[in-house]
């Protein structure tokens, strides 16, 4: 049993050595892509006018003067032209305004997951032996070999008796 035990070890210890090997790491790379878009937004926004209708009359020499919430008229009568003249104007408040205003949209269109291999450097130990373990490793294997002769000189004479 003991022979058996010498001879496992001695086969573990010559076939234990082994080449270390690179090692490839992957590492998860997430992509986001975004979409930007920027629109400009132009419009006419159109106030409601009140209809409001007023009537006045004064003599030929006098001025007539009328006013709504949004204009003022003033009429009057050129006696050395013998014409009429007038005027109409528009109160402070606009009837029509442009506005233009800005859309800024951001929104996410896809997630791709990319996978990049990344080589990892693996330090290989390089073991120096003295010349002396080879000279030990020589005589071990000789030792083993005289055992396992020995023992076979034995079994086989023990079979001849």
């Amino acid at each position: 049993m003991r022979k058996i035990l010498y001879l496992t070890v001695l086969l573990l210890l010559t076939l234990g050595c082994g080449v270390s090997k690179k090692t490839v790491q992957v590492e998860h790379k997430i992509e986001t892509h975004y979409i930007d878009s920027t629109r400009w937004h132009d419009t006419t926004i159109y106030h409601i006018i009140p209809i409001e209708k007023y009537r006045d009359y004064t003599s030929l020499l006098d001025t007539l003067k009328m006013e709504t919430s949004l204009a003022i008229a003033k009429s009057y009568v050129d006696t050395t032209n013998n014409t009429l003249k007038g005027s109409i104007e528009n109160k402070e408040d606009p009837i029509k305004t442009v506005i233009k205003w800005k859309e800024h949209i951001v929104y996410r269109d896809s997630i791709e997951k990319v996978e990049v291999p990344v080589p990892v450097e693996v330090t290989k130990e390089v073991t120096k032996y003295p010349k002396t373990y080879w000279w030990f490793m020589g005589f071990t294997i000789l030792a083993a070999l005289y055992v396992a002769l020995k023992v076979y000189m034995r079994i086989k004479f023990h079979k001849t008796i």
